[in-house]
């Protein structure tokens, strides 16, 4: 009886994983979308706000994108505190009240308030909440790990393209009443999924199906510990710098070469196309194709985008050559998004996982403002964003020297060939002995 009851527990587990899965793009989604129609919100504030300044406004959206990354380990630190539903509560809550707070502002600085800094610092839990527990149900050796824990990334592109939505809503209502309906979605799908995350843990206690993943590597030493994450946060630092770079840069370019409008939103469309179908593209076919060898993609992707950026986006002076850069580049910096996660139990395997995750997206968004910045200035000084093909290409070249360094301290290359490092001692071991055999059977003669 109680061996039936185990596997009840069991079967119940890895049914409530997917819930927890879905839970989590619902969240996520719903996350994104609120985030990328402050795009079409933009307009509105402007006109409503007479003198506001626009540079104001603008990195008020950004700074919600920041705050989410650079404060991940906020979200796995309330986790280990208190609980995921305890997290959930308090993302949900202050995610809720800066929603209702930015229908409520009068001016842009209040909108930097209840915006910006309450429903980014609210959008960590939203986001990063659900990953961490999906994370933990699907750990490296699952069959489904690069799948569920990259398919979030997968979510951006869709709110995206599901942004129209939004002017639709403003048109019917208003944008200070929009507000206020997406406050609603928020808390009622944050409160209907923290009593979930609830539940599942309260399962959890039960029986614990989660097994050590990726037995392969041994803990890592201090040392080791110390370097691997030293060059993986510097990886992501260089690796924010040419990431998304080109959403930024690839419109006003167009109209420095001359190119005419419609041309140049088409070369963000096919920039947001492609790199959304590799995304999922990487994620469908990670487990089976790629996993334990992400670190080895994630290199070649970097060399291969370096060459695409010096020599297709350095010299692309039509709209066709501009088409071509923007499908390459898209295809191949998809995967490095949709593998930020996946990417991190590769590291020190099953070890620090989550940790490498939190300091990397705090690595992003430091790089991520440099990046721009230095695109900036290579604008004001050459009045074009043509050097920044050549920033990006030498950018995604150190990325991935760092990324080798991290291969390199990580052992990969051994792993990659042996499965067990006892096993590759048992090998070298054997080895040495049959080499002092035959030398002393020469001897012998």
């Amino acid at each position: 009886m109680f061996n039936t009851y185990i596997l009840g527990q069991i079967t119940i587990m890895k049914q409530s994983r997917w819930i927890i899965f879905g839970c989590s793009i619902i969240l996520t989604f719903i996350k994104f979308f609120v985030e990328v129609s402050y795009g079409v919100f933009l307009v509105e504030l402007y006109n409503t706000f007479p003198g506001a300044s626009m540079a104001l406004l603008q990195w008020n959206g950004s700074l919600v994108s920041a705050i989410e990354t650079f404060f991940i380990w906020q979200a796995l630190y309330f986790i280990r505190i208190f609980s995921s539903q305890v997290a959930m509560l308090i993302g949900v809550t202050i995610g809720t009240t800066g929603l209702v707070l930015t229908s409520l502002a009068q001016n842009e600085y209040q909108l930097l308030i209840s915006y910006g800094l309450l429903y980014g610092y609210g959008g960590i839990f939203l986001i990063k909440i659900g990953l961490f527990l999906v994370a933990e149900r699907f750990p490296p050796d699952d069959n489904f790990h690069v799948f569920a824990t990259g398919f979030h990334t997968v979510i951006y592109p869709v709110a995206v393209a599901a942004t129209p939505l939004t002017g639709v809503l403003i048109n019917w209502t208003s944008w200070r009443i929009s507000y206020l309906i997406y406050a609603a979605v928020t808390l009622c799908s944050g409160l209907i999924v923290s009593f979930i995350f609830s539940y599942s843990e309260h399962s959890r206690k039960c029986i614990d199906i989660h097994q050590p993943a990726i037995q392969s590597f041994d803990k890592p030493t201090r040392q080791k510990i110390y370097a691997g994450f030293v060059f993986y946060g510097l990886s992501y630092v260089s690796c924010a710098m040419f990431l998304n770079i080109p959403v930024y840069i690839l419109k006003k370019q167009t109209q420095v070469l001359g190119i005419n409008e419609k041309d140049g939103s088409l070369c963000l469309v096919l920039f947001g196309v492609s790199e959304g179908i590799s995304r999922l593209m990487t994620t469908v076919t990670g487990d089976r194709f790629m996993k334990n060898r992400l670190m080895y993609v994630f290199t070649v992707l970097c060399f291969l985008g370096a060459v695409v950026n010096l020599l297709m986006g350095y010299t692309a002076k039509t709209s066709q050559q501009l088409f071509l850069y923007c499908i390459l580049i898209g295809l191949l910096t998809g995967p490095l998004n949709a593998t930020a996660y996946p990417l991190c139990g590769e590291v020190f395997g099953s070890y620090y996982r989550n940790e490498l995750y939190s300091v990397s997206g705090s690595c992003f968004a430091v790089g991520l403002m440099f990046g721009l910045f230095i695109n900036g200035l290579i604008f004001d000084l050459n009045g074009s964003f043509t050097g920044s093909f050549i920033f990006s290409g030498i950018m995604q070249i150190i990325t991935g020297l760092f990324t080798v360094c991290v291969i390199v301290m990580s052992k990969k290359i051994i792993t990659h060939f042996v499965n067990v490092q006892n096993g590759f001692d048992h090998f070298l071991n054997h080895s040495i002995k049959a080499i002092l055999l035959c030398g002393l059977f020469f001897v012998r003669k």
